[in-house]
């Protein structure tokens, strides 16, 4: 029998073949890549309309304030050793009210859900912590004001610290920060762990009731790194 003639694959068959895998390869990571990009992008407008113009507003209000005083024994017989002069224990109480103005929501409910912890400080310094009862909003409404109460027993604040706070006070112009943090608020259909971030002001040295300060809800997304946080 007569020897078959050679089959000859067309040239370069090859190279096209490694050529079409390299390009498909390309092309699903510029896929990737886009559709990544997007659902950042998404996220990060979400974000930035969320923080410029929030649909619900949280707000506190401090309706009354005792055990800022430093201790009499502390006016009446300075200490002499420096290190007993540094600091001062105080056992502050905060009567705070929480409110949630739900008016310019979009189908959600607005709540500060069980769990949750406020947290007082001043200029750094933690001055008194308590929980937070639950508070739930329907959209378009407003909630009833809800009572809190925030106490730290024998805290330890620096003199200088005391000193400016007690200057402020006298002054009418004194203000506190409160964080309270949620383990499980959800938006959007999604939950996850929030803080919100608020300094109402103590008027009248804390015998009268202020006007209810707005918070900074901070969640999710608008918690990164401060480069990122700096383009909201």
């Amino acid at each position: 029998m007569a020897d078959k003639p050679p089959q000859l694959r067309p040239w370069g068959g090859r190279k096209k073949g490694r050529h079409a895998g390299l390009i498909l390869t390309v092309l699903v990571v510029i896929t990737f890549l886009i559709a990544a990009a997007l659902v950042i992008g998404i996220n990060f407008l979400a974000t930035y309309l969320d923080l410029r113009f929030p649909h619900t507003v949280f707000t506190v209000a401090i309706t009354g304030v005792t055990g800022l005083d430093r201790p009499a024994r502390d006016v009446v017989d300075p200490p002499t050793s420096p290190t007993t002069a540094a600091a001062a224990a105080i056992s502050p109480v905060f009567n705070l009210t929480f409110q949630t103005d739900n008016k310019e929501s979009w189908g959600f409910d607005a709540c500060v859900p069980g769990l949750s912890t406020a947290d007082v400080s001043y200029r750094g310094v933690f001055l008194a912590t308590g929980s937070v009862p639950p508070l739930c909003t329907g959209e378009n409404r407003r909630s009833d004001p809800v009572a809190a109460r925030a106490s730290g027993e024998n805290v330890t604040v620096p003199k200088l610290v005391s000193d400016q706070l007690a200057a402020e006070l006298a002054a009418g112009d004194a203000s506190v920060d409160v964080k309270v943090t949620m383990p499980t608020y959800c938006q959007y259909q999604s939950c996850g762990g929030a803080v919100l971030s608020c300094k109402p002001k103590i008027i009248g040295g804390g015998s009268g009731t202020t006007s209810p300060a707005a918070c900074r809800l901070e969640q999710g997304w608008s918690r990164w790194p401060k480069f990122f946080r700096s383009f909201l």
